[in-house]
């Protein structure tokens, strides 16, 4: 990257920046022209990949939730996995697992096809869920009717979904197989979202094992039973004039693209956000490296890799996450505003971008409705302990 220049992001002026309220509106417009398409995701089996692209638009619906608190998106926040959950079904029984005690989705998407499902898919989805958990936990409007969901109120909801990720998304595949290849993964972005639950279930709980794993990926390295003994986030970084740079791979190579890249970045934010581990310096060297892709701004667009190598990419749901950096740098913001007010995308990115607008710009006025709740009062000091 040292021949390309970080350049500064400029403030540009305006009759009157995009307001939050005016962001949830575009918010709405976009969902609803994909309302039809995330339903269909919600309610299907997930043989085929469903509930991994469900991810995008349902990360935009909660940072909405997030932004304003509307009675709407609750409900979206909670109908979503409940519906999911609906649609899982018993699995056979594994060896390692002794018994057939777990609920799933198993895939027959072509090169993909396994009877207990994929766990990368799963992942993908329930750790947006799990921060859902978190933010929502002992909040008073849990005790509100739920509609027409399981049970009789959103703490209902609440636990049925809390008790599906325990048993069925964690146990399930921290159990599959002896060498942990489903939670650390051959990819730092696959291992990222095995980290977020982790985090998220500590918070929880209080378990230790949660913690321990966001640990072994973030920063101790993970076990010696996993195939990449040793290998971690923070190791893969390096610093070129300000902004992080890392490979795909735990080897260093090849370059990380940009958007896979995304999925971490909100990783990083809520971890940061909740004083686990990651800190602010961290904050602003991925926001440098933002600045180095983001190279075009109308229409909006960002470099293949992280590096700002690689052909310019248009902003997709994939580069969505990449914008919460947004709520703790007012430069980015301020480009967000002047680039994606005039994008005009019909798909579910737009749901996951205006989403993610409308809560940076809350944070930005310093008028978040639902901010972080640390039920467990984290330790930082736990946090960066060796074992």
């Amino acid at each position: 990257m040292t021949k390309y220049t970080i350049f500064l992001f400029c403030l540009i002026t305006t009759a009157q920046n995009t307001t939050v309220d005016e962001w949830i509106s575009d918010y709405d417009l976009a969902l609803s022209s994909q309302q039809t398409l995330i339903n269909g995701y919600a309610d299907s089996d997930g043989a085929d990949q469903e509930h991994y692209y469900l991810a995008w638009p349902y990360s935009g619906i909660l940072s909405a939730y997030r932004a304003k608190g509307r009675a709407v998106d609750l409900h979206r926040i909670f109908d979503i996995p409940m519906r999911m959950i609906d649609n899982s079904v018993q699995l056979n029984t594994r060896r390692e697992w002794g018994s057939n005690r777990f609920q799933g989705w198993p895939a027959t998407k072509t090169g993909n096809v396994n009877v207990y499902g994929q766990g990368l898919w799963e992942s993908y989805i329930w750790r947006y869920v799990a921060t859902m958990l978190r933010l929502t936990k002992d909040k008073a409007f849990l005790a509100q009717d739920n509609g027409a969901l399981a049970g009789t109120t959103y703490q209902d909801s609440w636990n049925t979904i809390f008790n599906f990720i325990e048993t069925n998304i964690w146990e399930k595949w921290y159990t599959y197989a002896s060498n942990g290849e489903p939670v650390f993964r051959v990819n730092t972005h696959m291992s990222s979202h095995w980290a977020r639950l982790g985090i998220e279930m500590y918070t929880l709980t209080g378990e230790q094992k949660y913690l321990t794993h966001f640990q072994q990926i973030s920063f101790f390295g993970m076990p010696s039973t996993s195939n990449y003994s040793g290998s971690n986030l923070r190791a893969q970084f390096s610093v070129d004039n300000g902004a992080y740079e890392w490979g795909v791979g735990w080897g260093g190579t090849p370059m990380q693209d940009g958007s896979h890249a995304a999925d971490m970045i909100s990783f990083f934010v809520e971890s940061y956000e909740l004083g686990a581990y990651w800190n602010a310096t961290d904050i602003t060297r991925l926001s440098n490296t933002l600045r180095v892709m983001w190279t075009q701004s109308s229409p909006p667009a960002l470099t293949f890799f992280v590096d700002g190598t690689g052909d310019l990419l248009e902003i997709e749901a994939t580069f969505g996450d990449w914008y919460t950096l947004a709520r703790h740098d007012s430069n980015i913001m301020a480009r967000v505003q002047t680039s994606f007010t005039s994008y005009n995308t019909t798909s579910q990115r737009r749901t996951l971008l205006m989403g993610t607008a409308a809560l940076s710009q809350a944070y930005q006025d310093n008028n978040v409705f639902l901010k972080v709740a640390n039920t467990n009062k984290l330790n930082k000091i736990l946090l960066l302990r060796k074992r």
